[in-house]
């Protein structure tokens, strides 16, 4: 019979555990239950999730026309605006083109929220 012993690595917020260091010290930046992830706009009436087209990265292979695709996002109806969440820029996935060809108008989910309505 063989023993090994080896270093695990533990999340610091989940206990989940890991056995290379890498991956358990990006999983701390985007773990659900870090202090530094949570946003006051997840427990606000004014946050849905709505519909919004966007383009794919990819064009057609016949046409060459570029492909959108529909998608949901967080909008905030008493901003006006559509927002990613601190996970999503951790990972980089904010930044998309519309369907005309322009940026999405994509903003970062604040700290503090002074328009806040919770849920009763």
């Amino acid at each position: 019979m063989k023993t090994e012993t080896r270093e695990i690595y533990k999340c610091d917020h989940c206990r989940k555990a890991y056995q290379v260091k890498r991956f358990a010290e990006y999983h701390e930046l985007i773990c659900s239950k870090n202090p530094d992830n949570d946003r006051p706009c997840y427990s606000c009436t004014h946050l849905i999730k709505k519909e919004a087209v966007i383009y794919s990265g990819h064009d057609n292979y016949f046409t060459s026309e570029p492909v959108n695709v529909k998608r949901y996002f967080c909008y905030c109806k008493k901003k006006d605006i559509f927002m990613f969440t601190p996970k999503n820029a951790i990972k980089g996935n904010f930044d998309h083109i519309d369907e005309d060809g322009g940026n999405f108008e994509n903003h970062p989910m604040p700290k503090e929220c002074d328009l806040r309505s919770d849920y009763e």
